[in-house]
């Protein structure tokens, strides 16, 4: 998520954290703070927490990926993406 929001021009502090990240998404009129939780609770839960919290993860990944497409206008991906801004070095 963090190379497509470098992709659109949305600047993250290298290496990106969560909370990072949430800003991020914020800054193009997404909600991440149910993927940071998640991805959170899979990275720094106790074993019992971690397993169900990774799947959670991948599942508002994907809900994020979905919103990403449909907030973000198709022009603006592509140029974003033809860009390469986030194989750049910060």
């Amino acid at each position: 998520m963090a190379d497509r929001l470098a992709d659109q021009g949305v600047r993250l502090r290298a290496p990106a954290t969560l909370a990072d990240v949430t800003r991020g998404l914020r800054a193009l009129g997404l909600n991440g703070t149910s993927f940071a939780a998640a991805a959170a609770r899979a990275r720094f839960g106790p074993p019992a927490v971690a397993g169900p919290a990774a799947a959670d993860t991948r599942r508002e990944l994907r809900s994020l990926v979905r919103a990403f497409r449909t907030s973000v206008p198709l022009q603006r991906r592509v140029r974003g993406y033809l860009s390469l801004r986030s194989l750049r070095h910060p």
